[in-house]
């Protein structure tokens, strides 16, 4: 009887830590995060135009223009960066999500569950009269994978509703 107890009692210890799976904590504001969302989604914008940068390993910045919830042009500016980068449309809904999402599953790059590339935290300011990211930095770390560019910064300057 003791050994079947022991045994028993080995296996959910074993269960318990053995299996357990590394949770990923991303230091992030949420709450403030979900109310900005709100007050943003409340306020009814949908057609808008903003410059947005990337700065990290890369540094590229656009210029968007939004009509009905939907980037309908895109003009690389290069006197913010002289690189083009990645051909990205972004709405400020887009971006919401992409961060919310970047918060729910942090995994950058995911090999295994013993290597990977995970954001650890994401800072945002926001802006004082519409509410999106006006301003936003992603810090990256790793288990068991080396980091080329651990952080980056990505800033929504010059919006004209």
């Amino acid at each position: 009887m003791k050994q079947i107890t022991f045994l028993s009692g080995f296996f959910f210890l074993l269960l318990f830590y053995g299996c357990k799976k590394d949770e990923i904590q991303v230091k992030f504001e949420i709450s403030r995060f979900l109310e900005m969302k709100h007050s943003w989604e409340a306020s009814g914008i949908t057609s808008y135009s903003y410059n947005f940068s990337h700065n990290g390993c890369l540094c590229f910045a656009y210029h968007y223009v939004v009509s009905n919830n939907k980037v309908i042009k895109v003009d690389p500016d290069t006197s913010t960066c002289h690189n083009v980068g990645p051909y990205l449309t972004y709405t400020v809904d887009e971006i919401f999500s992409k961060l919310e999402n970047l918060y729910n599953n942090p995994y950058v790059e995911k090999i295994d569950d013993e290597t990977y590339i995970y954001c650890s935290e994401i800072r945002i300011k926001y802006d004082s009269i519409y509410f999106f990211p006006s301003y936003y930095e992603i810090f990256c770390d790793s288990k068991n994978m080396e980091i080329q560019c651990p952080h980056a910064t990505e800033t929504l300057t010059n919006f004209i509703k």
